[in-house]
């Protein structure tokens, strides 16, 4: 099993006429042979997220913007992955899945990476998929991601942390938008991930440690996460209080604009919510 997951883990194209696809599709078609923690070992070791290290160290040293588009390879294999799991029963792949999970979100790396960032990514990713088809299961009714109070705060340090990594890199608005994607996916799956995440980022702010540039970048995706279409209305006007909270501990500059305008755009959302519009 490992070495099929080698193998799957080298392709360079994980796409729907890959090998890495039918050997990945024909050890799900015989997963009730094997025991659960075996097969949900292989799918994690197929994505092959350790074998893009090298990769990355490399490509980092040319560009690292370059290096940061590059984590995108790994997508369609998260995918398929995801969706496997869930044939399995979101609920109990979640349970199997949080030790490892939890460490792809280890808020204690000291020097955040291009690998932590792909990790991270990677968790997110997963965590997204398990929580909507638990979610249209539970109808809408808190998944177990939604009560793990420590799981939603690593996944808070890890969404601050994703946001400062790609705001402090060159990339078009598509590229920034494909690479915080899965980040913006989880929120929308687990609404009350967002309170979360923004008291984390408010205490970030508080502290002032950052330059006005990656200030700005962090807050533009804020903005970017609240005109999500995906976002719904609900979700984003109960957040208007936090965003007047991150304001106050802002100074005069561009981010604090961003802000003022993310909160009038807010403003504008409860007035229509409350009209009934």
């Amino acid at each position: 099993m490992k070495a099929l997951a080698s193998i799957c883990s080298r392709s360079k194209n994980y796409g729907g006429s890959d090998i890495s696809v039918s050997i990945v599709e024909s050890i799900h078609s015989i997963r009730r042979q094997l025991p659960m923690q075996e097969y949900f070992t292989f799918l994690v070791q197929s994505i092959g997220l350790s074998k893009t290290k090298k990769k990355l160290r490399e490509l980092v040293a040319s560009d690292p913007s370059l290096a940061l588009r590059w984590v995108l390879i790994v997508d369609e294999r998260i995918r398929l992955v995801a969706r496997l799991f869930t044939h399995c029963g979101s609920t109990r792949a979640y349970q199997m899945l949080l030790p490892i999970l939890s460490s792809w979100l280890d808020p204690a790396i000291a020097s955040y990476s291009h690998y932590a960032f792909l990790r991270s990514r990677a968790a997110v990713s997963l965590l997204a998929t398990l929580t909507v088809d638990v979610k249209k299961k539970l109808d809408r009714k808190p998944s177990d991601l939604g009560t793990n109070d420590d799981m939603m705060q690593r996944l808070a340090v890890a969404i601050y942390e994703a946001f400062s990594f790609v705001s402090s890199h060159k990339l078009d608005m598509e590229e920034r938008s494909k690479l915080v994607s899965p980040f913006f996916a989880l929120i929308e799956a687990e609404p009350s991930l967002l309170c979360t995440v923004l008291k984390y980022f408010g205490s970030e702010f508080v502290k002032k440690e950052m330059n006005e540039s990656k200030e700005k970048g962090i807050i533009q995706l804020l903005v970017d996460l609240f005109k999500d279409p995906r976002l719904t209305v609900s979700i984003a006007t109960d957040s208007l209080n936090s965003i007047r909270s991150i304001k106050s501990t802002l100074s005069d500059g561009p981010a604090s604009q961003l802000v003022a305008s993310l909160e009038a755009f807010l403003e504008f959302k409860t007035q229509t919510r409350l009209l009934g519009f």
